[in-house]
C-alpha cells in the first residue's frame, strides 16, 4: 500500500471517530524524509487525542515487531505542542542511534518547559552517552550532549528526578566529576538518590565502587538491594558469585530476578550451573532465567 493510500484509509478512520488500526499504522514504518511532508500535512488534521493514540500504537507495534521502525515520524512529533506527545515520542526512540535524535534530545533537556518531558529526554540520552563513550558519535553533537547533561548536573537540585536521571545516563563516562556526584548522592540519606547512585556505580565500570555495592546487597530496603544486584553483574566477576547466590534467595522477587540477570552478564561455567539449578517452571523468574541463559550462549 502506498503512503497516499495509507493516509487515505487512516483519514477514513479518523473521520468516523474509529481508533487507528495497528495493521494500517504498520504501513507507516520506514517512511523516508521525502515522504514526511505528506504525513505532516495529515498530522495537523488530527485532534490531540488522535495524535497521542497514534504515537502510542506505533510505539507498541514497533516493540512487538523489531523489523518496524517509525523514527522519522517520532523525530517530527518531538516538536508537538502537547507534552504528552513529546514524552511518548521520546519513549519510542530509545533504540535509535541517529545523531539527530541525540541532538534534539539534548535541546529538549535544556529548553522544554515541561519537567516530565526533560526527564524523558535525559533517560533517552543514556544510549547516546554510551555511543559517545564508544566513539560512535563525535564532534559537535557529542560536545552538545555532554554540555547539556553537565549543565543539568551542575545547575539542577540534586534531589530532583531530572538530576537523578541525568546522573544515571551520564555515569558511563566515569569522570572525576561524575564519581563525585555519585558519592554525594550515595551519602545524601535520601533513598531515591541512594538508589540512583548505586545504579550509576554499576554504569561507571569503575571497580572502586564494588565493595560499596556488595555492602548494599545487605540493605534492609528491597529497592536498594535491587539496584545492588544489577550493579554486581556490571562491576563484578566470578568473585561476586557467592553474593549473587544469596540474592537468589532474597525475599523480594524483583531482587531475585536482578540476581539472575547478573549471572547472565557475568557468565562462565559456575554462573551457568547456578542458573540451571534454578526451577525453570516458576512464572515469577521464568522470563529472566530464559534471558540470562540466552546471554550465556550469545
Amino acid at each position: 500500500m502506498s503512503l497516499d493510500e495509507t493516509l487515505l484509509k487512516l483519514n477514513t478512520l479518523k473521520d468516523s471517530l474509529q481508533e487507528f488500526d495497528e495493521n494500517d499504522l504498520s504501513e507507516l514504518s520506514g517512511i523516508n524524509p521525502i515522504e514526511m511532508y505528506k504525513f505532516q500535512e495529515w498530522w495537523v488534521s488530527l485532534s490531540e487525542l488522535q495524535k497521542l493514540n497514534l504515537i502510542q500504537k506505533i510505539n507498541r507495534i514497533a516493540e512487538e515487531n523489531f523489523e518496524l521502525e517509525f523514527y522519522e515520524i517520532l523525530y517530527f512529533t518531538l516538536r508537538d505542542v502537547s507534552p504528552d506527545i513529546r514524552k511518548e515520542s521520546l519513549n519510542g526512540l530509545w533504540e535509535c542511534e541517529d545523531y539527530r535524535i541525540g541532538d534534539a534530545a539534548s535541546e529538549i533537556l535544556l529548553e522544554d518547559k515541561e519537567e516530565s518531558v526533560r526527564i524523558e529526554a535525559s533517560k533517552l540520552l543514556r544510549n547516546f552517552c554510551y555511543l559517545i563513550k564508544n566513539g560512535k558519535i563525535l564532534g559537535r553533537i557529542s560536545e552538545k550532549i555532554v554540555n547539556s547533561t553537565n549543565f543539568v548536573l551542575t545547575n539542577t537540585s540534586m534531589d530532583s528526578e531530572l538530576w537523578r536521571r541525568t546522573l544515571e545516563s551520564t555515569a558511563c563516562f566515569n569522570t572525576e566529576s561524575i564519581n563525585h556526584h555519585i558519592n554525594d548522592a550515595y551519602n545524601s540519606q535520601d533513598i531515591m538518590l541512594t538508589s540512583s547512585a548505586i545504579y550509576a556505580m554499576g554504569e561507571t565500570d569503575n571497580i572502586n565502587w564494588l565493595n560499596t555495592v556488595i555492602t548494599e546487597t545487605y540493605n534492609d530496603l528491597p529497592e536498594i538491594r535491587y539496584e545492588s544486584a544489577i550493579a554486581l553483574g556490571k562491576l563484578g566477576n566470578e568473585s561476586v558469585l557467592p553474593n549473587i547466590k544469596e540474592l537468589l534467595n532474597d525475599e523480594d522477587i524483583e531482587v531475585q530476578n536482578c540476581a539472575i540477570e547478573s549471572l547472565g552478564i557475568i557468565g562462565g561455567p559456575i554462573a551457568k550451573k547456578m542458573l540451571l539449578s534454578l526451577p525453570s517452571d516458576l512464572p515469577e523468574i521464568k522470563e529472566s532465567l530464559e534471558l540470562a541463559l540466552e546471554n550465556l550462549e550469545s
